[in-house]
């Protein structure tokens, strides 16, 4: 020996010798996996960002329904009709509460003069980034009908008015992300309030 060293192939317990593609990932191997591991991130970011639209969605529907509830609750505790007042059609939608001044229900004549007054003052969905009131294009009603992209659906008045019964005008108000589709529905005999969310891939609205 002249004191060089040797390079000694590798034994393996069992006693075979171990090759060098043997010994670890190859390139090919790495690359295969970097690229599964990006694609499982994307689609993780993606349904991330899905979820969070639905939860900031639905959050503004349960604003919402909680506001006409309360208004319900003002009615019965006041002995005086409440209403919510949406803006008119075409503008930014916000919604001011009026209660009854004269024991003949919320008019629009009667607050312009002045009898029914504010309680409540013009409020709107803009804490829930991203969302609004608003109808995603081929969204239908419950009932199946068309709609026009008009949101708020509560007569011509655009109140919806709750008695000291508890009883309300009906109405349906709808909620929109860039995905997400909600529905706050008021029932008149009750006054009560109810959620759905329109399910995109079945085409169908589904209660919460």
């Amino acid at each position: 020996m002249n004191g060089a060293s040797v390079t000694r192939p590798q034994v393996r317990p069992g006693g075979g010798r171990q090759t060098a593609a043997a010994a670890g990932f190859s390139f090919v191997e790495l690359m295969l996996v970097a690229g599964v591991m990006a694609t499982m991130s994307l689609v993780a970011i993606g349904t991330t960002k899905q979820a969070v639209e639905r939860y900031r969605t639905a959050g503004a529907a349960r604003y919402l329904a909680g506001r006409l509830q309360r208004a319900r609750s003002d009615a019965v505790a006041r002995g005086a009709s409440v209403a919510l007042r949406f803006s008119p059609p075409g503008d930014p939608v916000t919604f001011s509460v009026f209660v009854d001044g004269n024991r003949n229900g919320v008019l629009s004549s009667d607050i312009a003069a002045g009898v029914d007054t504010e309680i409540a003052a013009p409020t709107d969905l803009s804490s829930f980034a991203g969302v609004s009131f608003g109808v995603i294009a081929g969204v239908v009603s419950p009932e199946g009908e068309v709609l026009s992209g008009e949101p708020i659906h509560c007569g011509a008045a655009r109140m919806a008015s709750f008695t000291t019964r508890g009883t309300a005008t009906s109405g349906s108000f709808y909620i929109r992300g860039k995905t997400e589709q909600f529905v706050v529905r008021v029932y008149g005999d009750t006054g009560k309030t109810s959620i759905m969310r329109f399910d995109v891939g079945r085409r169908q609205w589904v209660a919460l």
